[in-house]
């Protein structure tokens, strides 16, 4: 959804071509390393996103939100959210027990683009 000069992504999926790709939860199915490369591969797809709907991502100017939520057990909630909670930079990464469709880690971003007089 884009209102003014922020657009808003959510439910951003480590997904390859029409399936996840990390199913599970962290600490159960998933170790930490992988929970992280679910992690990247969601936020490369925000992006994708991104470009498709503004064109370019030369038109954003900067990320303004920036969150991931992680599907753990409960013996490695407190390490996993560190290390992804490192990954995510200005947001947040919030721990459930599970998320729907058995995914690990959907991210959301905002982020403010460019206006049409490139200001």
């Amino acid at each position: 959804m884009q209102t003014g000069n922020l657009l808003f992504l959510t439910g951003m999926l480590p997904k390859e071509g029409h399936g996840a790709k990390f199913a599970g939860r962290v600490g159960a199915e998933l170790d930490v390393e992988t929970g992280r490369k679910a992690a990247d591969l969601a936020a490369l797809n925000a992006l994708a996103v991104a470009r498709q709907h503004l064109g370019s991502l030369d038109k954003v100017t900067r990320i303004v939100r920036l969150g991931v939520s992680v599907a753990t057990s409960g013996d490695v909630r407190d390490r996993a959210i560190n290390q992804l909670a490192s990954w995510g930079g200005a947001g947040s990464t919030p721990a459930a027990s599970t998320i729907p469709h058995d995914i690990c880690c959907p991210d959301y971003v905002a982020s403010e683009r460019r206006n049409s007089l490139g200001e």
